[in-house]
Order: C-alpha cells, then structure tokens, then sequence
C-alpha cells in the first residue's frame, strides 16, 4: 500500500487483484470499479483495459467491451 499523507492507496496491482476476485465472484461493478481506479492512475495499464473488457462483455455492453480490448491490444500486442 502507498501512503499519501496519512490516507492510504492501494497500488494498481492491489486493485487488479482486487477487481479479479470481484469479477470471478460476479461482482461486475465493483470489478469494473477497481479497473477504472486502475486507468485513473496507470492510463496504459494494458491488462486493466483486457479485464475491464472481459467486465464490460460479462455486462453485455459489447461495443465498450470491443473498444476496451482494442485499447489493449494497442498497448500490449499479444492480447489478441
């Protein structure tokens, strides 16, 4: 955890871990909460933008969810 003052921030991959479980147990906003978090702070965060897609399809919001895989494989060309 990082410390800013005397407030406490998760790091990113504490927020990826943490959308992870939320998304495998069905919680999909929080999960999409805790990668959203993620982008605020690490905008080429190429695995944020692959699990916020993966979020976003489990929504059926497919055309944010296609736009979001784009992202990450612009950032990150194996994601294909």
């Amino acid at each position: 955890m990082i410390f800013i003052g005397s407030r406490s921030v998760k790091t990113s991959e504490q927020l990826m871990d943490e959308g992870s479980t939320h998304y495998e147990a069905g919680r999909y906003m929080e999960a999409i909460a805790a990668y959203y978090q993620v982008l605020q702070h690490v905008p080429n965060h190429a695995a944020a933008y692959y699990s916020k897609a993966n979020v976003l399809s489990s929504l059926e919001h497919y055309q944010e969810a296609i736009l979001a895989y784009d992202r990450a494989i612009q950032l990150a060309p194996p994601y294909p």
